[in-house]
């Protein structure tokens, strides 16, 4: 009934749209097949909707399978405007989505450009998160003046030494006979070098 108001040559265009889906093939026994992938065809758009990117999928990765997608939903002129809309929906950084949402003059191009790059920047910092040194803390208390470093297990040395309790670590070595011997902070820059 809408393809009705909206025309004979949108009904055209509909059906012909339509046949592209649905091949009809002829056996060598004379018997016709067909073959109807219209029904298909519907779940690949809903599919096409719905696809997310996962939290650590790379862009790389889902871009792809979203180009995948909308080569099949067939929607000729308007794919750049499909997928920046789906880049714009489906990124799984909320920042990404508002910036794109910001930028409506934005190409597809553009939009790309702004996902990877803030993939590469959200994995220079996981790279960084994880090149700091844990077992060494810095605080400075004013800017640029100095700072207090200090070791992590030399603080555990000098709480052991007070508790008067070693913990078993191995190695051979007795570490209260060398604490006895060099003293608890003599013992913490010792231990950094053992």
């Amino acid at each position: 009934m809408l393809m009705q108001e909206a025309g004979r040559e949108a009904l055209e265009e509909y059906n012909s749209f339509r046949d592209k889906l649905i091949t009809v093939t002829l056996t060598p026994d004379g018997v016709v097949h067909k073959d109807d992938k219209s029904e298909d065809y519907g779940a690949v758009i809903t599919e096409f909707r719905a696809y997310a990117e996962e939290l650590n999928e790379p862009f790389g990765t889902w871009f792809t399978e979203i180009k995948n997608l909308v080569k099949d939903c067939e929607y000729a002129t308007i794919t750049d405007s499909m997928l920046k809309d789906r880049l714009e929906l489906g990124s799984s950084d909320q920042k990404v989505r508002e910036t794109i949402r910001e930028n409506p003059q934005w190409t597809l191009d553009q939009a790309i450009l702004c996902c990877k790059a803030a993939e590469e920047k959200k994995l220079e910092a996981e790279e960084e998160y994880r090149s700091v040194d844990t077992t060494t803390t810095t605080m400075g208390l004013k800017r640029g003046s100095f700072g207090i470093s200090f070791s992590v297990g030399a603080l555990f040395t000098q709480v052991w030494c007070a508790l008067g309790v070693w913990p078993n670590m191995g190695g051979g070595r007795s570490a209260p006979r060398l604490i006895q011997k060099y003293g608890p902070r003599e013992y913490s820059s010792l231990e950094r070098t053992l």
